[in-house]
């Protein structure tokens, strides 16, 4: 498609400000800013700092790379930068699966490199041997050339067994994965052992860039956050570049052949499951090459691979006994799982008003034997009193201002409400709330803190037009994020009952209507994921809203900056609570999106 169709098929869809403005931030990211990050090289300080870092713990990494019929060019830029690391105690697997004339083509070239640096070093000693030859016990032939082990396969069985190969020749502590034709920094490694120093960490990802077969075309850039499984389950986002334990692998039992195509996806789904501690380094370390009709340009390129990511997604949720169904939801391998609600599963709807106590009795008709709908008026009913003892296992705050005309879906079917609870079913899961938007853009989609003074709340995606997918595809899918607000916020009665059970004045004082308080909203869905457990923005219960809707956590922290002593408790206390958190990073956002432009803003 040419630059001009794309133009007029982006105004056609967000009108011509708003697409002109989209353009302009993949121009800028892809010819200008994203050039900071090429060439992916170190100031010459940089490297002789990490080159001589003494960590207390140096493991082994190997690096396992299946190579198949790859651009003689680029297998020499792929090589190049994993031998430029600065951090030295690695190896280099190549399982080779080419045709024959290929597999002769690298093997001279090695033989070549390896040869003029050895001459450059003059070392003739039986250790320093330019190529050494070994037999697997398949008959595969493994050359050694200093920190390269070169497989040589008889035969080509996909990229999973292929890899597999590579990890059985290989000997590091520490396992990380790299395709054919791909580019690492040269401070890679030396920040994934910084981390494996400090964290202990058994799995460990980074940040990516992908670009269009030359370094100076830079096509996205994928900031990530923290681990999060409800991310994963609804796609692959970790995807490059992965650094894991050695026992990680071993028990999973690597990679699974019927998975080609996203056996990465399968096989994280697998090693987080049982990962003791996962990581993420938000910094741009691996450069992923785009080429013509590869999953890494479009997974839908290739039907076997979203087929395969489906089945593998499928496949973690009946190990683990979740019942549900897997539908695609985006171009590529994007997904909505619908998670079965079990039977004994009973709603509680809280309504800031009667007239919305009125509509949403309506509204959940069809489910009224397991939801009960009430109204917090009058103003004197205790929260705690009122869900300590009772029967209902999921709480759904409802704020008043609901345009009965603009949701006339949700209000006259219980759908909203089921897909909250559907959110809610995951253990690792404590609260929800769905995204809120208006006929043209989106208003909420949940919320983050940067460690910036006046208490930088960021709402994330407001003002992205209702057709555009956002930022990786994150508005078309449930995401993981710290903070709540919107128009609803449901939440698991258990996690709920324990935050008022810290304070014997919310206990005491705290009431119906105090708990719709926008303060009040972002302090239970901080407890709940500093607690470990996920706060999810759910794109399946969206709110629509007339142009009177407001704000209201933005619009809380505003007016509490200058509380008085005679303020409730819980307004005094929220507060100094949530302004103790902002003067930290939230995990689950990445700095790096101030980087750039409106393109890549959350």
């Amino acid at each position: 498609m040419s630059v001009y169709d794309k133009m007029k098929e982006s105004a056609s869809k967000y009108g011509g400000v708003y697409a002109f403005d989209k353009i302009k931030g993949r121009f800028l990211v892809k010819y200008i800013d994203g050039k900071k990050y090429f060439p992916c090289d170190i100031t010459a300080d940089e490297r002789k700092r990490e080159e001589g870092f003494d960590f207390e713990n140096e493991p082994l990494i190997s690096v396992l790379v299946p190579v198949y019929n790859t651009d003689s060019e680029m297998f020499e830029e792929m090589l190049d930068s994993l031998m430029n690391q600065t951090y030295k105690n690695y190896e280099i697997v190549l399982a080779d699966a080419s045709d024959e004339d290929k597999k002769m083509d690298y093997l001279e070239y090695l033989r070549e490199r390896f040869t003029e640096e050895s001459n450059e070093k003059k070392e003739d000693s039986e250790e320093s041997k330019i190529e050494s030859e070994i037999e697997s016990e398949k008959g595969d032939k493994l050359r050694v050339f200093g920190k390269i082990k070169y497989l040589k396969l008889d035969e080509n069985l996909g990229i999973s067994e292929n890899t597999n190969a590579a990890f059985k020749a290989s000997l590091g502590e520490y396992i990380s994965l790299m395709d054919h034709d791909d580019i690492l920094h040269p401070s890679a490694l030396f920040e994934v052992v910084k981390v494996i120093n400090k964290k202990n960490a058994d799995f460990i990802y980074t940040d990516e860039l992908s670009f269009d077969k030359t370094t100076d075309r830079v096509q996205s850039i994928h900031f990530k956050p923290q681990f999060s499984l409800e991310n994963l389950k609804n796609n692959n986002y970790i995807c490059h570049f992965t650094t894991f334990k050695r026992e990680l692998f071993t028990e999973v039992k690597g990679f699974r052949k019927e998975y080609d195509g996203s056996q990465d996806y399968d096989l994280f789904l697998r090693m987080t499951d049982i990962a003791e501690c996962i990581f993420h380094i938000p910094k741009v370390l691996y450069y992923w090459r785009l080429s013509q009709g590869s999953v890494a340009t479009d997974i839908s390129a290739k039907d076997y691979a979203l087929t395969a990511a489906e089945n593998a997604l499928k496949d973690y949720l009946n190990s683990k006994g979740i019942k549900g169904e897997v539908s695609n939801v985006a171009r590529g391998a994007f997904f909505n799982v619908r998670h079965e609600i079990s039977d004994d599963t009973k709603l509680l709807v809280i309504t800031e008003d009667k007239e919305s106590e009125i509509m949403l009795n309506n509204s959940l008709e069809s489910i009224k034997k397991i939801s009960t709908v009430i109204c917090a008026e009058p103003n004197d009913k205790l929260l705690y009193e009122r869900i300590k003892d009772t029967e209902e296992s999921i709480i759904i705050f409802v704020r008043k201002g609901i345009d009965e005309k603009e949701n006339s879906l949700i209000l006259n079917d219980s759908e909203w409400a089921i897909r909250l609870m559907e959110a809610l079913v995951p253990r690792n899961v404590g609260a929800a709330s769905p995204q809120v938007k208006n006929d043209k853009e989106y208003l909420f989609a949940g919320y983050a803190y940067k460690n910036i003074k006046n208490h930088n709340l960021i709402s994330l995606h407001e003002g992205r037009k209702i057709n555009d997918p956002g930022y990786m595809n994150k508005l078309l899918s449930r995401q993981s994020v710290s903070l709540l607000g919107g128009m609803m916020l449901a939440v698991k009665k258990n996690y709920l009952v324990k935050i008022l059970q810290r304070h014997e004045e919310f206990k005491k004082s705290l009431t119906l209507k105090d708990a719709f308080d926008g303060i009040f909203w972002l302090y239970v869905s901080y407890m709940i994921s500093k607690n470990g457990k996920e706060c999810i923005v759910d794109p399946f219960s969206a709110v629509v809203m007339n142009k009177g809707y407001k704000n209201k956590e933005l619009n809380a922290l505003k007016k509490y900056k200058k509380l008085k002593a005679s303020d409730s408790y819980h307004k005094r206390h929220c507060y100094v609570r949530m302004k103790k958190a902002f003067r930290y990073t939230d995990p689950m956002y990445n700095l790096n999106f101030r980087t750039f432009g409106k393109y890549y803003k959350m």
